[in-house]
C-alpha cells in the first residue's frame, strides 16, 4: 500500500516529522556569518593586484594636473632587417660624429633613419642621431637597445614620448588615461605613465609622439585597441614631482654612457 494514502500516521512518525520541521526552521533563520566582500576577478587587470591598482589610480587621478588634449602620433627605431630596405643598393654612407663611415645603407633606410632618429643596422648595432655638421646628420653607436633620447635616456617602448618643449617641459612624467589598462606585448599592464624625454622636428604645438619600438613591429597596442589613434586627441596630465620619481624608478632605464646631443 502506498504511504501517501495512509489515513492516520502513527504517534512515533508524527513526533519525528515535527522534530525535522523544527530543525529546518531553526537552520533557515540562523544568521550567516559576516563575510568580507571579495574583488570581482573580472574587474581587475591581469598581473596587477586590486589594492595596488586602485591606490595608484586614486593617486594619479587626484594629483595629476591636466595639460589639455594633444594629437598623438607614433615613432619607431627603424630596423634595417625590414625587407622594404633590402631592395635597393646600399649606396648611402651613415657618418659618425668625426666623419667616419659607420655603415652603408640604402637611400630609403637612410631617409627613414633621419626622420626617426634611431636605427638598428644589419649587424645589430644601434645608432642614434648625435648632431648636424655642415648640414649633414651625424650618428653614433649606442649600447641602448632602441636608441636614446635627446636627454640621453634610453628609449623605452610604450613609455618614451617626444614633445614640443614649449608645451611640455622635457623630463616631465605624464599620465595618459587612454593607455591605462592596456596589456603590452610582454604581458605587463600599462598604468598610463609616460616620460617626456625627447623632441622631434615634426612635433610642434599640441602634439605628442609616442615611441612604439622597432619598425618591424607592425602593430602596437595603442592603435590595435583603438585607445590611442593617430591624430585623434587624447587628454594628457602632468604628474607632480613628488610622485614622478616613483614612476621614474619603476619604468625608466639607466641613462646612456654618453650624451645624445653633442654641441655644434
Amino acid at each position: 500500500m502506498s504511504l501517501r494514502f495512509w489515513p492516520f500516521p502513527s504517534a512515533g512518525a508524527f513526533w519525528l516529522g515535527a522534530w525535522v520541521v523544527s530543525a529546518l526552521l531553526l537552520s533557515s533563520t540562523a544568521q550567516a556569518p559576516e563575510q568580507t566582500p571579495e574583488a570581482n576577478p573580472a574587474c581587475t587587470r591581469p598581473g596587477v593586484s586590486p589594492d595596488s591598482s586602485a591606490a595608484a589610480e586614486t593617486v594619479l587621478q587626484k594629483h595629476a594636473r591636466s595639460l589639455g588634449r594633444f594629437n598623438p602620433s607614433f615613432f619607431q627605431t627603424v630596423d634595417e632587417r625590414d625587407s622594404v630596405f633590402s631592395v635597393t643598393a646600399k649606396s648611402r654612407p651613415v657618418k659618425g660624429i668625426h666623419g667616419e663611415v659607420l655603415a652603408r645603407v640604402s637611400p630609403r633606410f637612410y631617409r627613414r633613419l633621419c626622420v626617426e632618429g634611431s636605427g638598428r643596422l644589419l649587424d645589430g648595432r644601434v645608432i642614434t642621431f648625435s648632431r648636424r655638421q655642415g648640414g649633414e646628420p651625424r650618428f653614433r653607436v649606442t649600447s641602448s637597445q632602441y636608441g636614446i633620447t635627446c636627454r640621453a635616456t634610453p628609449l623605452v617602448p610604450y613609455r618614451s614620448v617626444a614633445v614640443d618643449r614649449r608645451q611640455v617641459r622635457l623630463g616631465s612624467v605624464l599620465y595618459i588615461p587612454a593607455a591605462e589598462g592596456l596589456v603590452l606585448p610582454d604581458g605587463t599592464v600599462h598604468d598610463g605613465v609616460f616620460f617626456a624625454d625627447d623632441v622631434g622636428g615634426a612635433v610642434r604645438g599640441r602634439k605628442i609622439d609616442l615611441f612604439v619600438g622597432f619598425s618591424s613591429h607592425t602593430e602596437n597596442p595603442f592603435t590595435a585597441s583603438q585607445r590611442i589613434v593617430h591624430a585623434r586627441p587624447v587628454e594628457v596630465f602632468l604628474i607632480p614631482p613628488e610622485l614622478a620619481e616613483r614612476y621614474s624608478r619603476a619604468h625608466r632605464l639607466q641613462p646612456d654612457r654618453e650624451p645624445a646631443l653633442a654641441p655644434d
